[in-house]
Order: structure tokens, then C-alpha cells, then sequence
């Protein structure tokens, strides 16, 4: 399946605008990675925020995969897309930090918190840990990195369903 996604990505890749990469490529990689269950769902665009010590902070990613079936509960990854190249006016990487952070408070700092910006071709994947922060080397859509990337997603579906059940096994000890 995530061949056809690169040819059409080929194909379009230059035509198209931000709304129909995000339509026709970026979008259905979550799905097809079946981010969604029981508790879990794929959100976008949905602002969150926290107050930390005196001070709203807040994040309003592209995506996130949360717990919560309606609205987004607990946030477990972030997805931030700049789709042909990052606008002078903007920082992707510093958007996605901004909701890794507010989404690290959200889980109690009790799990890593995994975020993505996509900008043009590259797929650059992020994790925080405490204070710990780090980013992959970007991996290219248009190359047989397309293949590492959807790795990538399963693997992070397997992580943050090890969190949810984690989660879950701790709230039940504290009841």
C-alpha cells in the first residue's frame, strides 16, 4: 500500500497544494497505521492546553493520536506538517516542541511523548522523555524511506498502546 502513496506523491508532489498533500498522502498514513481503538482515536487540528506554574501553555497541532474517542483526552503523539517548505514566518519544529510539551504536562510526565513534522518530502519523528528531547534523521517520502516511515508509525502504535495499558493498570492501582 505505501507504494501507491509514492507514486501518486511523485506524480503530484509539485502541483499539489497543502490542503490535497495533506488529503491524499499525509493524512491516510495514521489510518493505515490503525492508530485508532477502544480509547484511542486520530485527532486534527484540535487546540489543548495546560496551566504550568503561573503560565497557559498551550499547542495546536496537525494531528495527534489521544486517548478519547470524541474529543482528545490524553495526548500520546503530535504531528506537525509544513507541506512544501517551512514558511519564514513559522517554525515547525518549534510548533511540534510546543505541543509535545503541553501533551508531556497533559500525561503527567508519566510516558515519552512522540511528535512528527513533515516538512516537504522528509519526515523528521521526535521524542520527549523528562527533560530528554531528540529527532531522527529525516527520512524521505519519495525513496524507499517510505517503508521506514510506515515502521516507524507501527512502531510508535505499539508504543503508545504499551502506554494505554500502562495507563490504564496504573489508574486501577490508585483506585
Amino acid at each position: 500500500m505505501p507504494r501507491v502513496f509514492q507514486e501518486n506523491l511523485r506524480e503530484n508532489a509539485l502541483g499539489w497544494n497543502e490542503k490535497e498533500i495533506s488529503m491524499h498522502f499525509i493524512g491516510p498514513a495514521p489510518t493505515l497505521a490503525h492508530f485508532t481503538g477502544a480509547n484511542v482515536n486520530i485527532f486534527a487540528g484540535r487546540e489543548f492546553g495546560r496551566e504550568v506554574e503561573g503560565e497557559f501553555i498551550h499547542g495546536k497541532p496537525d494531528g495527534m493520536v489521544a486517548t478519547g474517542r470524541k474529543d482528545p483526552k490524553i495526548p500520546f503523539f503530535c504531528l506537525q506538517e509544513y507541506k512544501k517548505n517551512i514558511d519564514p514566518n513559522g517554525d515547525p519544529y518549534g510548533q511540534c516542541l510546543s505541543a509535545v510539551l503541553v501533551a508531556q504536562e497533559l500525561n503527567a510526565h508519566l510516558f515519552p511523548i512522540y511528535g512528527l513534522v513533515i516538512v516537504g518530502q522528509q519526515w523528521d519523528f521526535m521524542v520527549l522523555e523528562g527533560k530528554q528531547y531528540a529527532v531522527s534523521t529525516g527520512y524521505i517520502a519519495l525513496n524507499d524511506d517510505l517503508l521506514e516511515i510506515f515502521g516507524m508509525l507501527q512502531m510508535l502504535k505499539a508504543s503508545i498502546s504499551a502506554m494505554m495499558a500502562e495507563a490504564i493498570f496504573l489508574a486501577r492501582q490508585i483506585h
